[in-house]
């Protein structure tokens, strides 16, 4: 008290901060604002400076038992008043509500690396999920295998049915010494989303995966850099503890979708579409059959009207495909044949793939190529003999481009044939994250009337088909320099990498063979 009035006064909160770490999740708190009246700054005569920010309360009791300024009382209050709180647990992994957003993993077993500082034993593992949707398993894995990689499987959570928020489910208690340890989640669905980090830690991940093997199968995994939000809850010391596993809530079992792959399933918008049937795709571990020059492959190098590049153009590398420009030439993947001959086409679907991009990086559909479309047998009064094209994603390295993609659809490429060419005018849409060097999902429901453009399974923009659109098509990977709108090259040479891309149709789609 200073002349009758207080020294220190309340004026608000400060943002939320993580107040203690807990079995069931980070605890957070408002930071209450304190006002010193004469502008002197307030400082706790209770805690040490170094104390302040201790993330656990069996770290802060000792330091106040011992400078004896907490009552019996107080300490009693503490214990029963925080007993929810499972004081002296310790957990490994990653505890925050991440800011990026991720989803599109069904059927991969991913596991993330994560360090013990102290010997503990496994009690729970815990995961956010922003979009629920299929089931889930977590896992910890230890770093036995290649490199330090995940190897044998140390303990897994039972199957369960996610919420919204933080979802912690049990562990067998199994003792743990520092070091480092892998924690896995399994989900099924494609539906699924939870808040992600790219380009931070190490991630291996496996598709194709319906149950969690033992050990990790890394043979057939690839890897990269990306975190979740997902950590693992121990008490200390290496002994497991008398406390008997808790009992998951029982949830019911979901009645299950037929999957045209193990563990892969098809978006929401696709199944709402009903395009439920894997026509095409490209996963890791799959072999990637590219033909230079030649017919009869799966992929091929370059559009028909460019030189063909070499296998050095295409590089596999931890299950990823990276494309790489050369020059002023675009490097290009292309299911039809270089010589135009066949291949593989489609005509309506959902196409996705996830992809990290540079430059100008490109994924779209363009017309079964036949030279006669850029000459004189376009014909006006016949709009399927015009250039259609869908460009499911083109980018741009330019500052205005940071956050934003280009989605078109071209009424007749080029104005060929002497019909000018006509796009959608919403054709470039701000993302919630940035684009380049970044890894996203990027897909596209085209039907007869209309194409609706999708990043991470979140619509950004649809567009009514032209009287053109409904044409057979050949799925095109690009990697090119320069950018969309113009911009000069910041990556030389530009690369366009690709984890993997699916094409779904309807149940006994056919697809479309050209004819001129």
């Amino acid at each position: 008290m200073k002349n009758g009035q207080r020294l220190l006064l309340r004026n608000g909160h400060l943002s939320e901060r993580e107040l203690v770490i807990t079995g069931i999740c980070p605890i957070q708190d408002p930071q209450p604002r304190i006002r010193h009246r004469d502008g002197g700054r307030f400082s706790s005569a209770i805690l040490p400076l170094f104390m302040r920010r201790t993330p656990s309360v069996d770290a802060l009791i000792p330091v106040l038992m011992n400078n004896r300024l907490l009552s019996i009382l107080t300490f009693l209050f503490l214990i029963t008043g925080l007993s929810e709180l499972s004081f002296g647990q310790t957990v490994m992994g990653q505890t925050s509500v991440l800011s990026g957003s991720d989803g599109g993993n069904g059927g991969y077993l991913i596991a993330q690396n994560a360090t013990l500082t102290n010997a503990g034993t496994l009690q729970s593992e815990s995961f956010y999920v922003n979009t629920a949707g299929g089931n889930l398993t977590l896992s910890v894995y230890d770093a036995t295998g290649a490199n330090g990689g995940p190897g044998k499987l140390i303990a897994s959570s039972a199957v369960f049915t996610p919420v919204t928020g933080w979802n912690t489910v049990p562990l067998p208690q199994v003792a743990l010494s520092p070091g480092n340890y892998w924690l896995a989640y399994l989900p099924t669905s494609n539906a699924l989303g939870f808040p992600a980090t790219f380009g931070a830690g190490t991630y291996y991940a496996a598709a194709g995966q319906t149950s969690v093997p033992s050990p990790f199968p890394l043979s057939a995994a690839f890897t990269g850099s990306t975190n979740w939000s997902l950590y693992a809850t121990l008490t200390p010391g290496g002994t497991p503890t008398a406390t008997p596993t808790p009992t998951p809530t029982p949830t019911p079992a979901p009645t299950p979708t037929p999957t045209p792959t193990p563990g892969i399933t098809p978006p929401p918008q696709a199944v709402a579409a009903g395009f439920t049937s894997l026509n095409f795709d490209q996963e890791p571990g799959q072999t990637w059959d590219i033909g230079y020059g030649t017919d009869g492959h799966k992929w091929n190098a370059n559009v028909w009207w460019e030189s063909v590049p070499t296998s050095a153009n295409y590089v596999i590398s931890g299950g990823i495909m990276t494309l790489t420009g050369t020059g002023n030439v675009e490097t290009d993947l292309c299911t039809q044949f270089y010589d135009y001959s066949g291949g593989t086409y489609f005509q309506g679907g959902y196409f996705e793939a996830y992809m990290s991009t540079t430059d100008w990086s490109a994924f779209w559909l363009f017309c079964a190529d036949r030279p006669w479309v850029w000459g004189n047998l376009v014909l006006p009064s016949n709009p399927l003999t015009w250039t259609n094209e869908i460009d499911i994603i083109e980018t741009d390295p330019g500052a205005a481009y940071a956050k934003s993609v280009a989605t078109t659809i071209h009424k007749n490429t080029s104005s060929d044939g002497g019909v000018a060419d006509q796009i959608n005018p919403n054709n470039v849409n701000t993302i919630s994250g940035p684009v380049e060097s970044t890894w996203h999902i990027y897909g596209v429901l085209w039907t007869q009337s209309q194409v609706t453009w999708y990043v991470d399974n979140v619509e950004i923009c649809t567009y009514p088909t032209f009287s053109s659109t409904w044409q057979p098509v050949q799925l095109i990977l690009t990697a090119q320099p320069g950018g969309v709108g113009g911009s000069r090259s910041n990556v030389i040479p530009p690369i366009t990498q690709v984890q993997w891309v699916r094409v779904w149709e309807p149940a006994g789609y056919v697809n479309p063979t050209p004819t001129p």
